[in-house]
Formats: C-alpha cells, structure tokens, sequence
C-alpha cells in the first residue's frame, strides 16, 4: 500500500519542524559525527582497494583524497558563522 501525498507532506514537515527545534550544539555535534562515519566507510573503502598498505598509507590516501576535494569544491568546506547557519534552516 503506498501511502498518501498528505501523509507524506505531514511526514516532512515533521522533520523539518524538529529540525529547527534541534539546538545548534547538537546539529553541529551531528556533523561532526557523520563526517567521521563518512571517513571511517572512505577507510574501509581504501583498505579494500590497497590490503597491503599500512594504516598510516591508508590514513594518508584518505587526506590526499579530502584535499582533493577541498581543491575541487572550497566553499564546501567554509565554516558558517552561528548566526548565519541559523538563518539556513
């Protein structure tokens, strides 16, 4: 059974509402852990593609592919003042 477009917008909405609710401190702690969680999955990721390198090889392909992406996209990685990150939601 597929469910109805309204059930799907009170569903948003409601994330969106607790969203905005969230206090910053925990948004920002939230980042903080998914970027690791991201990191750690690039790691595995990494360990798979070279099984003989080293943790600190492995550590050092994963920088080289975030400076990469720093190169490729800079504003990505901007830090947004309180003030204004509060603005976004």
């Amino acid at each position: 059974m597929k469910p109805s477009q309204e059930l799907i917008d009170d569903i948003y909405r409601e994330r969106i509402e607790r969203a905005r609710r969230t206090p910053m401190e925990e948004k920002m702690f939230d980042g903080l852990k998914l970027f690791a969680d991201a990191c750690e999955w690039a790691r595995v990721g990494l360990r798979a593609r070279f099984p003989n390198e080293s943790e600190e090889q492995i550590e050092y392909r994963l920088r080289a592919q975030l400076d990469r992406l720093k190169a490729i996209e800079p504003n990505a990685w901007t830090i947004i003042p309180t003030s204004e990150a509060s603005l976004m939601l």
